[in-house]
């Protein structure tokens, strides 16, 4: 049923009253309350100062509003990712390099989500955000790699380090997908599979050659 009340104020001091409107019951089932009949029924014969609200509606316009709010600041720290990243690389290369990784991380991430029906919220927005924030450590360390070189043992030690770094917040994210508070479990089901997907796409798209390595 919807949530509805009856917001009235009287005289100039501004004092509110707050009634709740329940839904008729008949034959032990409770039923609905027609929002829009009541805000006709208060407009034309409630006091002047009367309002009808829709608890339900307005609670659904905020969040719609918050969350088009935090798309919008969201594009713009991915933005501001990618500017940061590209005056520290200095080569237009080497930052294709490294977003590329980052970007189809989170469209697979996105994918995956779509695919278990799961729709996208503020939380799942932040989780996005850490997937870009753990995820271009790796690629920045594929990178390194695949520009300095070095020999094969240092490139397998970073390498390991990377992997076993990657396994630790896959599994620490991971744990909290089987949370029961809503909060955590957004938080698990988005930055776990994206911290894994972006460690992947890292490793293949800036696979460090064996020349970059010192090998012949």
């Amino acid at each position: 049923a919807a949530l509805d009340a009856l917001l009235m104020r009287r005289g100039d001091s501004g004092s509110t009253a707050l009634i709740a409107l329940h839904p008729p019951v008949v034959n032990g089932v409770a039923g609905e309350i027609d929002a829009r009949a009541v805000a006709e029924a208060v407009r034309g014969a409630g006091p002047a100062k009367a309002r009808a609200l829709d608890i339900k509606a307005e609670a659904d316009r905020l969040y719609a509003e918050y969350l088009r709010e935090a798309g919008v600041l969201a594009l713009a720290g991915a933005l501001a990712t990618v500017a940061v990243l590209a005056a520290a690389l200095r080569s237009p290369h080497r930052l294709g390099r490294v977003c590329a990784p980052l970007a189809g991380a989170v469209v697979l991430t996105l994918g995956a989500l779509a695919m278990v029906g799961r729709p996208l919220g503020i939380l799942h927005l932040i989780g996005l955000l850490l997937i870009v924030a753990v995820g271009s450590n790796y690629a920045l360390f594929f990178d390194g790699l695949a520009t300095r070189g070095g020999n094969a043992e240092n490139g397998l030690g970073t390498r390991l380090s990377l992997l076993t770094a990657n396994l630790t917040t896959v599994s620490g994210f991971g744990v909290l997908a089987w949370s029961d508070t809503p909060a955590l479990h957004a938080i698990g089901v988005t930055v776990g599979p994206g911290a894994l997907f972006a460690f992947v796409l890292s490793a293949a798209w800036i696979a460090p050659t064996r020349k970059s390595w010192g090998q012949a």
